[in-house]
């Protein structure tokens, strides 16, 4: 019989605080910054994103961008847009986007955003700190009709 090399598998769900009937525009931050305490272990360690949900209750169908950090960064303000300066660029592991129409799943109004692009996954994150730092941003122009639209789930394999 082989010999099944197996990692520990971790799942983590956000539900980012979004604004309530109030249009996004293109590039804008979709609520602010997502800290997960203690994810990591230890410093240096890995973590592969192998696969990531996002539950959208207003089935907005538009195109989410999931950054990845190792390292506290600055902030943006829900419904701002979302550049990342050159200092917090250090700390990015990695993105990941999601894709409009093949790829959503609707399920009575809701619409789930399945695995984005196959090619962009998966993505090795570093630990920097204990914490993992995650942020989402839009391409497209939502508008929520609740603060807590969204759930977003991410899979890992820990190293």
């Amino acid at each position: 019989m082989p010999l099944v090399n197996k990692k520990a598998v971790q799942m983590i769900e956000i539900t980012p605080t979004v604004s309530n009937g109030v249009a996004y525009t293109a590039n804008d931050a979709v609520g602010g910054k997502n800290t997960i305490s203690n994810f990591f272990q230890y410093t240096g360690q890995y973590a592969r994103l192998t696969n990531f949900v996002i539950l959208d209750k207003d089935a907005q169908n538009v195109v989410y961008q999931i950054f990845l950090f190792n390292d506290d960064y600055t902030e943006p303000a829900d419904n701002a847009a979302f550049s990342v300066s050159d200092a917090d660029m250090l700390k990015m592991m990695g993105c990941v986007l999601t894709a409009t129409g093949t790829n959503n799943i609707s399920l009575s109004g809701n619409l789930i955003v399945a695995s984005g692009q196959a090619s962009l996954l998966p993505v090795l994150v570093k630990s920097a700190t204990a914490n993992l730092y995650v942020q989402l941003r839009t391409t497209g122009t939502p508008t929520y009709t609740s603060t807590s639209a969204l759930t977003v789930r991410l899979f890992f394999e820990m190293e």
